[in-house]
C-alpha cells in the first residue's frame, strides 16, 4: 500500500521473522530498504524508514552535463573541462552534504583532444566519506599545430589545378628554350662549316 513502492520481496524460514526487501521511488529518488522483523511489525517498520528517509532527505544534482567546471590552457590552446552526463547524489535536507572538491587534471596530455579524450577527473568528498568521482573531457577539439611542410602540402593540394597550369607552362617554356638553343646550335654549325670553306 505504501505509495511509489515499485519492487520487493519477503521471505523467511520462521513465521514469526521475516525479511522484507522493498523498493519506493519519488521525485527521481530511489531507496531500497532490507529489513528483518517479526511478521507483525515489518510492514510498520519499513514504511516508518521509508518516511523517515523521504522527509529528511533530498535527491539533487551535483554537477549538469556540459558545465565548466575548469579552465586549462593547452599549448596556447585554452579548453574548458566538463562532465559528459548529469550527477546525482543523495543528501540530508537543509545542507549540500558536499565536504570537499578537488581536481586531478592530466597535464600531459598533448594534441590531438577531442571531446571525448579524458582531461581529468573532479573528485567530490561527501560529509560521511563517499568520495563521486568524475571524468572531465575537452568541450572542443585540438588539433596539433601544422609543420611548414604540412602547410605546404594542404596549399598544393587545394590549388592542383594552378599547379598543373605552372608546370604546363614551365614545359612549354623549357620546350620553346630547346627549340631556340637547337636552333642557335644549327646556326652555329652552319657558321663554321662555311668558315671552313672560306679558308680552303
Amino acid at each position: 500500500d505504501y505509495e511509489g513502492t515499485d519492487g520487493g520481496i519477503i521471505g523467511g524460514f520462521d513465521d514469526g521473522l521475516l525479511t522484507a526487501v522493498t523498493t519506493v521511488t519519488r521525485s527521481s529518488m530511489r531507496l531500497i530498504c532490507v529489513l528483518s522483523g517479526s511478521a507483525e511489525k515489518i510492514y510498520a517498520d519499513t514504511a516508518a524508514l521509508f518516511n523517515y528517509s523521504f522527509d529528511n532527505f533530498r535527491y539533487g544534482t551535483l554537477v549538469v552535463a556540459g558545465s565548466v567546471q575548469k579552465t586549462v590552457t593547452i599549448e596556447g590552446e585554452t579548453v574548458n573541462l566538463v562532465p559528459s552526463a548529469d550527477v546525482h547524489y543523495i543528501y540530508p535536507r537543509g545542507q549540500n552534504y558536499i565536504k570537499n572538491i578537488k581536481f586531478n587534471i592530466d597535464d600531459k596530455i598533448k594534441p590531438p583532444i577531442t571531446k571525448k579524450t579524458v582531461m581529468g577527473v573532479m573528485s567530490f568528498t561527501l560529509l560521511d566519506g563517499t568520495v563521486i568521482n568524475i571524468d572531465l573531457y575537452a568541450d572542443r577539439e585540438i588539433l596539433p599545430k601544422k609543420t611548414d611542410a604540412q602547410i605546404l602540402k594542404e596549399r598544393l593540394n587545394e590549388n592542383k589545378e594552378l599547379i598543373y597550369v605552372i608546370i604546363g607552362l614551365l614545359v612549354l617554356e623549357a620546350i620553346m628554350l630547346a627549340v631556340k638553343a637547337a636552333g642557335l646550335i644549327r646556326k652555329l654549325r652552319i657558321a663554321r662549316k662555311a668558315g671552313r670553306h672560306r679558308i680552303r
